[in-house]
């Protein structure tokens, strides 16, 4: 999936990722939009979970976070595998995530 995702994202040069939780990450801009591959089950997300449905991939944000917030981290949740954006608010969320999701889509199988 690392392969399809572009090398600009929402303008902001695609960079190498040094300490990320999973092996498969990769990052784009200052401050960095982070992408992960393959990370636990997010903390908080059951079967009665809110999510949304953007760009026709299933997405987790913890309750209560604010669209204020420095940063918003959302997990793709209806993959194999689960796949998680922070983006900070520097960046329009709904265009980092529908470009994401994009890559998703042609990659993984949904479940």
């Amino acid at each position: 999936m690392l392969t399809e995702l572009p090398g600009k994202m929402v303008g902001q040069p695609r960079r190498p990722v040094t300490g990320a939780e999973s092996e498969y990450a990769v990052a784009w801009g200052q401050p960095p939009i982070i992408l992960q591959c393959g990370v636990p089950k997010p903390a908080g997300f059951t079967r009665t979970s809110q999510v949304f449905d953007i760009a026709q991939v299933t997405w987790f944000t913890p309750a209560g976070a604010s669209p204020t917030a420095p940063t918003a981290t959302w997990t793709a949740v209806d993959r194999e595998v689960y796949v998680r954006v922070v983006v900070p608010s520097a960046y329009p969320t709904d265009s980092v995530l529908s470009q994401v999701a994009a890559a998703i889509r042609r990659t993984m199988r949904a479940r």
